[in-house]
């Protein structure tokens, strides 16, 4: 709910973010207003053929009568509204039958945008999250980025068999927790990091496809590109990266 201003009257109202006017009065006013056609219809007389046509007749003959129920605290409120609007009945449902109509096409423009913005913001959210530096973020977003376009249920896979192929007990390797406590299983490690910071799986993931596929690279060098083995270790394509 936000404070607005009544484009019609000028009068301040608090309403929802998609509400305009203060009022059914002013809404139909400004309907009105911005659409004379439907008001001569109406109320005016148009000329036709230098004859003087009662515009409010011709419409009546041309008009298909739609029955509609109300029960009686609705036609009450109905008629109510009517009323404050200096109308009568019949005029105000087909009015605001119209400027429905209005409302739901722009709406609906509405929510396919929004629904674009939402894809945007859901794929953003699929590759930073948990990311607990919010510069590092920043620096990471940018057009020259290479991402890896993945479904959640992909994601879910992956994660779940990276952490697996890391299930297991090392001897020659062992890590200190924060809690004061030690394992030599990473896949503990990781899951115990995890909660105290969330997505700390998701960069290690990034960071071990990163370095396999590096390591690819340099691989097919010494196999296919003459490049010796000593040329790179001495310059490992990781650190010319960096």
């Amino acid at each position: 709910m936000t404070t607005k201003q009544c484009p019609q009257c000028g009068t301040e109202f608090i309403g929802r973010a998609n509400k305009v006017y203060c009022s059914t009065k002013c809404k139909m006013d400004a309907f009105y207003s911005s659409n004379e056609n439907i008001i001569n219809r109406f109320e005016d007389f148009a000329e036709t053929d230098n004859k003087a046509l009662d515009t409010k007749e011709t419409d009546k003959q041309n008009m298909v009568i739609v029955p509609v129920p109300f029960t009686i605290e609705e036609k009450e409120l109905l008629e109510y509204a009517a009323k404050d609007c200096k109308t009568v009945l019949p005029k105000l449902v087909r009015i605001r039958s119209l400027m429905d109509e209005t409302d739901i096409k722009t709406f609906q423009q509405t929510i396919q945008e929004q629904k674009q913005e939402i894809e945007e913001l859901r794929i953003r959210i699929g590759f930073y999250q948990g990311n607990a530096n919010g510069f590092e973020t920043d620096k990471r977003f940018n057009k020259n980025g290479l991402f890896i376009k993945l479904s959640n249920h992909q994601l879910k896979f992956l994660t779940e068999k990276y952490l697996e192929s890391l299930d297991f007990d090392s001897p020659d390797s062992g890590e200190f927790l924060p809690d004061g406590s030690s394992t030599s299983n990473e896949r503990e490690a990781l899951e115990f990091h995890e909660q105290d910071k969330p997505g700390y799986i998701l960069t290690r993931m990034e960071n071990a496809m990163f370095c396999g596929f590096i390591s690819n690279i340099e691989e097919n060098l010494m196999e296919h590109c003459g490049y010796t083995e000593e040329e790179i270790m001495e310059n490992p394509l990781a650190d010319e990266f960096n």
